[in-house]
């Protein structure tokens, strides 16, 4: 294997990291979100449980805002 190689095998994994710390870093914005909201009686618990559940089930986008609460719109 070349130095070459090495290099673009490194600089791939670092950038894979970078992905991977950047979805959870968004995933806990909107779970941080989602908590507040329920802290603040503006959902329900079970709201609050049915959303996070959806955020941490399988997804082909973790980011995507179709989960319920985070859009804005309130909820009770």
């Amino acid at each position: 294997m070349t130095e070459a190689e090495i290099v673009a095998i490194a600089v791939a994994a670092d950038d894979l990291d970078r992905d991977v710390a950047t979805k959870y870093t968004k995933l806990e914005e909107k779970i941080q979100s989602l908590w507040d909201k329920y802290m603040g009686n503006e959902v329900s618990t079970t709201h609050f449980l049915k959303s996070v559940s959806r955020l941490y089930g399988p997804s082909d986008d973790m980011t995507a805002d179709s989960v319920v609460g985070l859009s804005g719109e309130k909820s009770g």
